[in-house]
């Protein structure tokens, strides 16, 4: 029987088990939700899969740590990771302990500064301004001819964190140092250029003015599997508040969005595995916020309750 490590971080983890705990020898690395309510699916889940060897952890920071540690004592035949931040520290330790992985394939694309300069090169109306920060001293080479406002985020975080609004050069110089001083995860950042959004619904106002684009790639073949609307951001966190699935943007809309992001996993050179791709709603069409190398919003929960085909069960059998 195949010995699997699964590392979940603050979502249900009945989404990838059911159907797959009587096939294989299952431990489950997984953060310790905050929210009662994840709390309660964690403590079903658990009670429900007895089987499975649970490795509960404090915070995600001691992930990687534990991960290390369990695989010395362990042989897993396969690591596999459903938490957005672990993606590529996790890839890279599969490739160090000689398992299956993607690193090699994603460790560039991951990184907002890479995604934004290979894409502006390519498709520069999908792109804006974008300047790359890592020290205090390298905005003495700030370009005087930027555009703001703009947006200041770091090239690898995910769920927003640290993401502030600049109005000038002046406010850019005091924010980065702010921020720099609160974040213990020291990383490079970007500031680009703020895309204003703009209405695509009609005037409806319980949509936002971005969406996600989820998409899956076969050896270079793009499959579009749906459009996420999303419901306005809590500003000034910039906190995502929900999402409507399917979108209600009319086929032309749809069909413009899909188009773009051929373009951006073309650009990329993505050529296997799930997609989510970000786009801000302006008047100047769709513009480019990120992509991530996996799937996102309800895609994972869909597929599993739309058809009696088990993709997490397959995917296991078919990476071993």
């Amino acid at each position: 029987m195949k010995k699997i490590l699964l590392i979940i971080n603050d979502i249900d983890p009945n989404i990838y088990l059911n159907g797959i705990t009587e096939d294989f020898d299952l431990y489950v690395i997984y953060v310790i939700p905050k929210s009662s309510a994840m709390k309660k699916k964690f403590k079903e889940c658990i009670n429900k899969h007895q089987s499975v060897s649970w490795i509960a952890v404090a915070s995600e920071e001691i992930v990687l740590q534990e991960i290390k540690n369990y695989s010395h004592k362990e042989k897993f035949d396969m690591i596999i990771a459903y938490d957005e931040d672990g993606i590529i520290p996790i890839e890279k330790m599969k490739r160090d302990l000689g398992l299956l992985n993607q690193y090699e394939n994603i460790k560039d694309i991951c990184d907002k500064a890479y995604q934004r300069k290979t894409i502006s090169k390519k498709y520069p109306e999908l792109s804006g301004g974008c300047f790359e920060i890592e020290h205090i001293k390298d905005l003495n080479f700030f370009p005087d001819n930027f555009k703001f406002p703009a947006v200041l985020k770091p090239v690898s975080l995910s769920g927003s964190r640290y993401v502030i609004k600049i109005e000038d050069y002046s406010d850019l110089i005091v924010k980065f140092k702010e921020i720099c001083n609160k974040n213990e995860q020291k990383c490079k950042y970007i500031v680009e250029e703020e895309f204003i959004g703009t209405d695509w619904y009609d005037s409806c106002n319980i949509y936002g003015d971005y969406v996600s684009v989820e998409s899956i790639v076969s050896f270079g073949k793009i499959t579009h599997l749906a459009i996420c609307d999303k419901t306005p951001i809590v500003y000034p966190f910039r906190e995502e508040t929900g999402l409507i699935f399917p979108s209600m943007l009319d086929e032309q809309k749809q069909k413009l969005l899909f188009q773009s992001a051929e373009k951006i996993i073309k650009a990329l050179k993505y050529n296997f595995g799930p997609t989510h791709i970000e786009f801000k709603l302006t008047a100047n069409g769709p513009k480019f916020i990120e992509f991530n190398p996996r799937a996102g919003g309800p895609i994972p929960i869909q597929i599993q309750l739309s058809s009696k085909y088990n993709i997490i069960k397959r995917s296991f059998i078919l990476l071993r």
